[in-house]
């Protein structure tokens, strides 16, 4: 099954984040009157969009998976093979402009895309959207092997968790000597934790889309989408 609306959507949210990113560059790197004529602010929201594209598909695949492992590798063979061909042009553009200044190591640790695990940096900071991709992709293979049944339900309690955990971390960021421990703490993958329980709406309002689109009359896909909808307009978001 293939949706041509959603391709047009993926189309509409790259161009968005691409124009984005070459007015943040600019800004940061050129004369800033000349950075403002190409300023797109609301490019962001192409990531936003990406989010919540990657939850109505990715349920959508459950659907045809056989076994996790299928779903592993078809999940592997979408996201990797560009990722690496994109980690190999980025390096290859810091080496030029003689700014690459990572070790081999380092560079293996990006490769993983989880290098924050390793207590490496990103090569490119934008990388930080295929991390929460990939966390999605876990998350949604376990509740596949643990028999995918009821998403609204799981949907529900991770929805709801998120927010605890999230308003938990971002309360313990306004104390000072907790913030140290916090972001000292080398097997604390702060930023990681953040950004996907601050997120998980995006990926609920996509689930729930594709539940709606499945059985249109489901009361509790209305009534969780609602509340992910809600979290979305909350003034943290």
């Amino acid at each position: 099954m293939r949706f041509s609306g959603l391709d047009a959507l993926r189309g509409i949210a790259a161009l968005g984040v691409a124009l984005y990113h070459l007015g943040w560059y600019y800004a940061l790197n050129l004369d800033a009157h000349f950075a403002s004529s190409l300023s797109f602010p609301f490019g962001h929201y192409g990531v936003d969009l990406f989010f919540v594209i990657s939850g109505f598909v990715i349920f959508m695949t459950l659907e045809r998976a056989t076994s996790v492992g299928r779903f592993a590798v078809s999940r592997f063979a979408r996201l990797y093979p560009a990722f690496w061909i994109a980690l190999c042009i980025a390096l290859a553009a810091r080496a030029l402009d003689g700014r690459l200044s990572m070790s081999f190591g380092e560079i293996l640790a990006n490769a993983t895309m989880v290098p924050a695990m390793f207590s490496a940096p990103f090569v490119d900071p934008v990388y930080w959207t295929l991390l929460c991709e990939l966390v999605f992709y876990v998350l949604a293979g376990a509740f596949f092997a643990f028999g995918g049944k009821r998403p609204e339900i799981a949907c529900l309690f991770w929805l709801l968790g998120s927010i605890l955990v999230y308003s938990g971390i971002a309360g313990c960021l306004a104390v000072s000597d907790c913030s140290h421990i916090l972001l000292s703490h080398p097997t604390t993958h702060l930023f990681s934790v953040i950004q996907i329980t601050s997120l998980s709406y995006l990926f609920v309002i996509g689930i729930m889309a594709y539940r709606l689109y499945q059985e249109p009359g489901s009361l509790l896909s209305y009534v969780v989408l609602s509340i992910a909808i809600l979290y979305a307009c909350s003034p943290h978001v």
